[in-house]
């Protein structure tokens, strides 16, 4: 039985808050003839879950896809300022090599455990399990909707295109700095600002429809998405 990957902090003694509760994420990738996908679930301590979906256009493994899933589900959390995570898998190699249970010997793994651990460590506690896949069943789901045509799949959640590794692009980026899907929606609810870009515009204008702002953070509140 894998010991799973516990890194506590001592916290200060503060009033509890909502970031000082559990999120999970759950995370899934493949590498398919179809193409290769990546899904994420959010699961917020308020029983809100946010989805999200990444379409991969670079030369990717099974293993790149867990893992690029994984970081894409580590970056909201940390936008959100949460302090607690628990992120659970069906890929029993990423979770033994980013639990450091299992020998990483191909570079590109190599890259993607070390920014994975990285990301993890910016968090008070944070646990990393492998599940069965049959437990895993809303991040697969996910995954696979990427095949669909575009039209469709901003019905169910935000998608991003991704055509850079996830190691090769925080290389020259700070987490916080990028301008990512979820600093781009905040901006939009609280301030109406849009991306200069107009086909930018008009999607975040789409998706916009199906959130939510609250306490800061914006929410999922589309169900169209059957699990």
């Amino acid at each position: 039985m894998h010991r799973p990957c516990t890194c506590r902090r001592k916290a200060k003694a503060k009033g509890k808050s909502s970031n000082d509760e559990t999120r999970v994420i759950q995370v899934d990738g493949a590498s398919k003839k179809g193409g290769k996908r990546a899904g994420v679930w959010l699961h917020a301590p308020d029983g809100v879950h946010i989805p999200y979906l990444l379409k991969l256009e670079f030369k990717a493994t099974n293993n790149d896809t867990e893992y690029e899933a994984l970081i894409a589900g580590l970056r909201p959390a940390l936008s959100m300022a949460a302090k607690k995570v628990v992120v659970q898998s069906d890929s029993q190699v990423m979770v033994n090599q980013v639990n450091d249970e299992c020998a990483t010997i191909a570079e590109n793994l190599v890259k993607y455990r070390d920014w994975g651990q990285q990301l993890l460590r910016k968090f008070e506690e944070v646990r990393v399990d492998h599940i069965p896949r049959s437990s895993n069943e809303s991040a697969d789901i996910l995954s696979k909707i990427t095949a669909l045509p575009y039209e469709q799949v901003v019905r169910y959640a935000p998608i991003e295109v991704v055509t850079r590794r996830a190691h090769e692009v925080l290389k020259i980026m700070t987490i916080y700095d990028e301008p990512n899907w979820m600093n781009l929606m905040v901006d939009y609810l609280t301030d109406g600002v849009l991306p200069t870009d107009k086909n930018e515009a008009r999607h975040l204008k789409h998706k916009a429809a199906t959130y939510a702002l609250v306490a800061g953070n914006y929410f999922v509140v589309h169900t169209t998405l059957k699990l």
